[in-house]
């Protein structure tokens, strides 16, 4: 069991105890997704491995899509610090970052929550777009829409194993030779 039932309640707050239920859900989810490499895994499963019930889940997320937007969002922010902790201005170093975040295993349970978003039609909270082109804009990228979608594009053959890491090398110098800074 991922949270313990009794550190739950011996929290002093009613909001600690919130934040530890969804922290404790979310855990158990991305746990259960790494496990069984798919996103589709019974809420109950979540919820048993998170030491709630099913009812708790339902009432922390609203629903199934509400859960996986959850998990995206922190996937996302764990992506972001990553990148953050490079702290490169190299944007050849930063591409590489960022494709080797992408191609790991939570960038492929991202593209697979994005996927069954997709599906049911809820919003992509998850899309890690925003964030890659606001890393564009900041190198000074001229086409930066252009280079999110290749970046992006090419994390979801890695992380899906339709790409090879060997390629990264390859696929990072093509970005950078297009990667023309705007002025130049």
């Amino acid at each position: 069991m991922i949270a313990d039932r009794r550190t739950l309640r011996a929290m002093a707050t009613q909001q600690q105890r919130r934040t530890a239920t969804r922290v404790a859900v979310i855990d158990a989810a991305l746990s259960a997704f790494a496990k069984q490499g798919q996103v589709d895994v019974a809420l109950a499963e979540i919820a048993d491995d998170a030491g709630v019930a099913k009812t708790t889940v339902l009432y922390h997320f609203g629903s199934r899509a509400g859960l996986l937007r959850a998990v995206a969002v922190e996937l996302v922010s764990r992506f972001e610090q990553t990148l953050g902790a490079e702290g490169s201005a190299d944007f050849a170093t930063w591409a590489r970052a960022a494709l080797d975040g992408l191609a790991t295993r939570s960038g492929a349970i991202l593209y697979a929550i994005n996927d069954d978003l997709a599906r049911q039609a809820g919003l992509a909270e998850s899309d890690p777009t925003p964030y890659l082109m606001d890393r564009l804009v900041g190198f000074g990228v001229a086409e930066p829409e252009l280079l999110a979608a290749a970046i992006l594009q090419f994390g979801r053959q890695l992380a899906t194993g339709h790409s090879a890491a060997a390629d990264v090398d390859r696929f990072v110098a093509a970005l950078a030779r297009q990667a023309t800074p705007v002025g130049s």
